[in-house]
């Protein structure tokens, strides 16, 4: 199937990571020798079927994030940095609109959309991924994630509310896979339903899609706070020993 489809890969990091408590945010924060967003940057470069990778950052940080994460990547495919908006799905829209060739034919395009505040996913994951995209015939998109090991309650106001059950749950994470006709129709959905999501594939389930998930490895973590910095290092350093 993606012999004859372009494949492209979104990274989204416009996030200012005002959690992470340090200057210049989570995307450009030195991990390993990298800016964060250089790791998942570099495994989206290096997985064969992806054509073509965008980049969505901080409109008024592309200098910077051009200056910070070039030198740390070897691509040979065309890499693109454009402005994000004030959400992320907005930013998510801001990289579609720059796929080349989206106006001609957008039913031939899969979009492979993934955080750039997740260093520690690999590009023999993101594969797997897509493979799993591939095989699922009466799928409209795939997501990365994992089932919950840990009990979940929910609260309000810091009460305990109710404790559901933890086989029915599991942790969403990138990359989410789409093709471009579908996402695009449920970002449409959405917004004249004035739907707001923290991930796409929720944009795309509430648009009546059916969407599957892939199993990927717990250690995929999103970096949001100080400690999970020292965490993601050591996971790095320790798959170059």
């Amino acid at each position: 199937m993606l012999d004859s489809t372009k494949v492209v890969g979104i990274i989204a990091a416009g996030g200012t990571g005002s959690r992470l408590g340090i200057s210049g945010g989570k995307q450009l924060a030195p991990i390993a020798g990298k800016p964060t967003v250089a790791w998942a940057t570099q495994a989206i470069c290096d997985i064969p079927d992806v054509d073509e990778i965008i980049v969505v950052c901080d409109p008024n940080r592309i200098e910077e994030f051009l200056e910070e994460v070039l030198p740390h990547i070897s691509c040979v495919k065309p890499l693109l940095f454009v402005p994000g908006g004030d959400t992320r799905t907005q930013s998510v829209l801001n990289g579609l609109g720059a796929i080349e060739g989206s106006e001609d034919d957008k039913s031939n395009i899969v979009v492979l959309i993934h955080d750039g505040a997740r260093p520690l996913a690999t590009s023999q994951m993101m594969k797997a991924a897509l493979q799993t995209f591939v095989m699922s015939e009466d799928a409209d998109g795939v997501v990365v994630g994992h089932a919950s090991s840990d009990t979940l309650k929910r609260v309000e106001h810091m009460r305990i509310i109710d404790t559901p059950q933890r086989s029915d749950y599991w942790m969403v994470q990138t990359p989410q896979i789409f093709p471009l006709d579908t996402l695009l129709a449920a970002y449409e959905y959405a917004q004249e339903r004035g739907i707001h999501a923290t991930d796409d594939s929720s944009l795309v389930e509430a648009a009546g899609y059916t969407v599957i998930m892939h199993e990927g490895p717990r250690d995929n973590i999103k970096v949001t706070r100080p400690e999970d910095l020292a965490v993601v290092e050591a996971a790095l350093m320790a798959r170059r020993s």
